[in-house]
């Protein structure tokens, strides 16, 4: 907090912090401002995303890669503070020939590395299923093991996959 009020006055961060009320360590933001000497700061626990937060998220990128052209959806895809990322939800998009991920919400320097090496913790070749499943049906779901972002600690995870054009987009959500 006093790093980032050193650089600006004003501020949101993201952290993890053990919630007294459910005595888990959850995702929490926090609203920063300096005023001199003094820090002010008013913060809440982030929201988990539910399957339906996923889906809807998913909609939406599809919605607006289809209205605005993959290139133009993956720059909005790419932006970690737009509106394709929302506390664990982000999006991704991954070509079908190439294997390279086009986009990645929480990590947008994993553009253009090769998508297909990713196994999860279990050793699942994650995005590769989803590939084929993109292939295939157009569509799917796939359960994996993957580190939480916003919480740090290795989680069940599911992602909704949906093909447009020549990409799969894809939104996950952690499950516990």
């Amino acid at each position: 907090m006093i790093a980032v009020t050193d650089k600006q006055t004003e501020a949101r961060i993201r952290y993890v912090w053990l919630n007294r009320k459910t005595n888990h360590v959850e995702p929490k933001t926090a609203w920063l401002h300096r005023q001199g000497d003094y820090i002010l700061g008013v913060g809440y626990y982030s929201p988990h995303a539910t399957a339906m937060d996923a889906q809807k998220l998913l909609g939406e990128a599809v919605a607006f890669a289809i209205k605005n052209g993959m290139s133009n959806a993956n720059k909005a895809f790419n932006d970690t503070r737009g509106a394709f990322v929302h506390d664990d939800l982000y999006v991704f998009a991954v070509n079908l020939d190439s294997g390279l991920f086009e986009a990645h919400g929480v990590n947008p320097a994993w553009t253009g590395t090769d998508a297909r090496n990713l196994h999860d913790v279990e050793g699942r070749a994650l995005i590769q299923e989803m590939i084929d499943q993109a292939r295939n049906k157009g569509t799917g779901v796939v359960d994996y093991v993957w580190r939480n972002p916003v919480t740090n600690a290795v989680e069940r995870k599911r992602s909704f996959i949906q093909r447009v054009e020549n990409s799969l987009l894809g939104v996950g959500y952690y499950l516990d």
